[in-house]
């Protein structure tokens, strides 16, 4: 079963509502007010062999990951993360050091965004198992998937496919012989750094009309926004912005920087949408703290996903896109 297919099942079963819940499935945090405040509430998983392979990975890496992939969610609605809850199994095999050194690299990640332990767990599992439940606050308001509007252009905080190219090379050349240039795609796959400034500032810029982090790879995640907005896209694949090392990686494969661009995840940029009578208005906002922004196409009325690239325009399949089942 498709994620997409999955989500949507478990979502039609949901027959409580409750007027506190604002948001829930369906964006990057479930929004809860209470008491005229609004908390932002997170959580991912983190699984061996599913979202990591030990051998590319120090145990402090593993748990620093963890921690950034549930940041990058808050970061992404412009709110502040708080408060976490960490779950956490590994094998009988290991000893209780793994574990605490996996607990390390959490802890010391989320200190540098001002995040508190505040409970969780401990389990014997097959594999290392890391479950992070994050909160945040968003009391100036929160940024959501479903705003965006035909006529909208579709913007992203950073360069991306770089963290795809980084887990090539790793399934390549281990850890052995990466050259310079490598070093940082690999580094950008290993040590993602969530956008908790442009977040902030894509919120109050109040131009945006929705917004979410880039996990799954760019046709993924827009594909996720147009769901939640009821609306299309067109995605310019001249216009993605990549960096010089994936530009000379990509040169020496038989994939353009434009596919891992297109298709690879875990970049943790911000993809964001900004109604055209807006868009000036907004970089020159953008402008004022330094903070670059690139354009990556236009939301459309017409439903589904389309690719620019040169003179064709093509629906996408998704086939290439990431899938967790």
């Amino acid at each position: 079963m498709k994620e997409f297919k999955l989500i949507s099942a478990i979502k039609s079963q949901i027959t409580v509502k409750d007027s506190s819940l604002i948001k829930g499935i369906g964006d990057d945090c479930a929004v809860i007010q209470e008491s005229g405040r609004n908390l932002l509430i997170t959580t991912d998983a983190f699984y061996e062999n599913t979202h990591f392979k030990r051998k590319y990975f120090t145990p402090i890496q593993i748990g620093a990951k963890a921690a950034a992939i549930n940041i990058s969610d808050i970061c992404a609605m412009g709110g502040i993360p708080r408060y976490m809850f960490v779950n956490i199994g590994v094998p009988k095999k290991d000893s209780g050091n793994y574990a605490g050194l996996i607990m390390r690299g959490i802890l010391a990640y989320a200190e540098n965004y001002g995040v508190v332990l505040a409970g969780g767990d401990t389990i014997k599992s097959d594999k290392v198992f890391i479950s992070i439940t994050l909160i945040g606050q968003a009391d100036e308001g929160f940024l959501l998937r479903s705003g965006a509007r035909p006529g909208d252009r579709i913007f992203v905080t950073g360069c991306l496919g770089s963290a795809a190219a980084g887990l090539q090379i790793l399934e390549k050349k281990g850890d052995k012989k990466i050259k310079d240039n490598e070093s940082e795609l690999v580094k950008k796959f290993i040590s993602p750094q969530p956008k908790l400034e442009q977040g902030r500032l894509l919120l109050m810029s109040k131009c945006v009309s929705s917004c979410m982090d880039l996990s799954d790879g760019l046709i993924s995640d827009i594909s996720r926004i147009c769901e939640e907005s009821r609306t299309g896209a067109r995605i310019d694949a001249d216009l993605l912005p990549v960096s010089p090392s994936l530009a000379a990686y990509a040169a020496k494969t038989k994939t353009t920087a434009a596919e891992y661009a297109l298709y690879g995840g875990e970049d943790y940029e911000l993809l964001f949408t900004v109604p055209e009578n807006k868009v000036k208005k907004f970089a020159k906002f953008m402008a004022g703290y330094g903070v670059p922004f690139f354009q990556a196409g236009m939301i459309t009325a017409k439903k589904g996903v389309y690719v620019k690239r040169g003179s064709k325009i093509i629906k996408e399949t998704y086939s290439k896109a990431w899938n967790h089942f």
